[in-house]
């Protein structure tokens, strides 16, 4: 029973991991999710889940459109950096993502329109406490 992280996909999966190490009951387990969903960053600020990753939807869908254009168009896609695989180098459109912890849901999440202070109960006290 000795885990150390989980790292998940998606909030969803994170969420179940959080279930399964709460019922298990360890402690300190590195868990990490992606996509910001409510439940999720209602588990940070409870300490039941580490962070969550913020993929901002816009980028995301605008980066993948240019890069589907640039291939209609017959171009090769420019990438924002690149990575070897099989041998080749491979150009990677990279989209900014952020890490929410406790202390940056209300600048990245609230104050963005991301999500309402009403979705995040467990965040409450620290979403006042900050100006």
């Amino acid at each position: 029973n000795h885990i150390d992280a989980i790292l998940a996909n998606n909030s969803g999966m994170a969420r179940g991991a959080v279930k399964a190490v709460t019922d298990a009951g360890l402690d300190h387990v590195f868990i990490a999710g992606a996509d910001a969903d409510a439940a999720n960053v209602d588990f940070v600020c409870q300490g039941k889940q580490t962070i969550e990753v913020l993929k901002d939807i816009q980028p995301l869908a605008t980066t993948a459109a240019d890069v589907a254009k640039q291939l209609l168009d017959g171009a090769t896609p420019a990438g924002s950096s690149s990575i070897a695989l099989a041998g080749k180098s491979v150009p990677v459109a990279a989209v900014r993502v952020e890490v929410i912890t406790p202390d940056n849901v209300k600048s990245l999440l609230v104050d963005t329109g991301f999500l309402s202070a009403d979705e995040l109960p467990a965040c409450k006290n620290r979403l006042a406490a900050v100006k």
